[in-house]
């Protein structure tokens, strides 16, 4: 039992040598040595006592380095020698068995010593780690409902303003098919999220395992030759860059009634890169694409997500056949 002891009357360690104590319930202040068989070792003013308890505190776990200062109240033994030839020859030790527990008396040398020091400074260090980590964490997640935010307005709410205007105006077969994009897009957007197997993979291992996927299905066939994408992507790099190919696939097979998809990167000078979409089907035309103002907003989220990659986009067909581009510039060598 651990007490505060008040208004006590203490025996100084001469007293313990000098007085007639022995078998009397005292009170002292000392400091804690270390452990011994029966309980533990104190000085009081100097003078050795070991006190008898299997009591370990708290403040008792590390007393041999940090030695704290203890106030015990207990039954003195005074524990005398003799000679060999049956002499008494004084005091040769002093034992002290608790009554009424021990209880901790804070000072600066306790506090102060090499080993408190290191100790606090080890759970200054954790908690800064801790409180590092959250702060990251939180940046972390902030960062992503803020892409997330964005990634509703660029393409979902317009997709549905656009349904919106397109219903006034009577046209319910555009605006079916807007919310049909819509839903698309949303899918998408929420397949990005959950996808966490994908940020096991490399750029090129995860768009090679959406074009072995989509063959599967047999709508298309999809060839990826893939070189020069860097090995590694943080999350939300990886969903916009997924989300382009998946757009421009996408639009190849819907509206340019494509048989044949081919996605080739190469690398580019300062570690960038070039990625280029290209389908069979019908040639895109820009001059007759619809727009926002139609409703269609699939290029605007396209170009939205190259801008966050860092990437110049472009859509073309020089040669009769689409090619959706992603030019990631590399760093300036001297």
């Amino acid at each position: 039992m651990i007490s505060v002891l008040l208004f006590a009357v203490l025996v100084s360690g001469a007293d313990l040598i000098e007085g007639d104590f022995d078998g009397k319930t005292i009170e002292v202040e000392g400091r804690a040595m270390g452990f011994t068989e029966s309980g533990f070792a104190m000085k009081v003013d100097d003078i050795p006592l070991t006190v008898i308890t299997q009591d370990r505190p708290w403040f008792l776990r590390a007393c041999s380095v940090t030695q704290p200062k203890l106030h015990v109240r207990g039954v003195l033994e005074q524990v005398y020698g003799s000679t060999a030839s049956g002499q008494m020859e004084g005091i040769v030790g002093l034992r002290m068995s608790p009554t009424e527990g021990m209880s901790f008396v804070p000072d600066a040398r306790f506090f102060f010593n090499p080993f408190t020091l290191t100790l606090l400074v080890a759970v200054l260090v954790a908690y800064m780690l801790y409180a590092s980590h959250r702060q990251l964490k939180t940046k972390t997640l902030m960062a992503e409902r803020k892409r997330m935010a964005d990634d509703l307005h660029d393409t979902i709410e317009q997709h549905l303003v656009g349904a919106g205007m397109l219903l006034q105006l009577g046209k319910n077969g555009e605006a079916r098919e807007i919310l049909v994009r819509a839903k698309k897009e949303m899918r998408d957007i929420v397949w990005g999220l959950k996808n966490d197997d994908m940020m096991r993979l490399t750029p090129s291992e995860m768009i090679r395992e959406y074009a072995r996927g989509e063959t599967k299905k047999g709508i298309c066939r999809i060839e990826a030759r893939l070189s020069g994408l860097p090995e590694r992507m943080d999350a939300s790099q990886m969903r916009d860059l997924s989300l382009v190919v998946r757009e421009a696939v996408g639009n190849a097979v819907k509206h340019g009634g494509a048989h044949k998809v081919a996605i080739v990167s190469d690398p580019l000078e300062g570690g960038g890169w070039q990625l280029r979409v290209a389908n069979d089907g019908i040639p895109f035309d820009p001059g007759s694409a619809p727009g926002p103002g139609e409703g269609h907003f699939g290029l605007e989220g396209m170009k939205a997500r190259a801008l966050r990659l860092g990437a110049k986009f472009t859509i073309d067909a020089p040669d009769g056949r689409t090619v959706v581009t992603l030019v990631k510039p590399g760093k300036a060598t001297a």
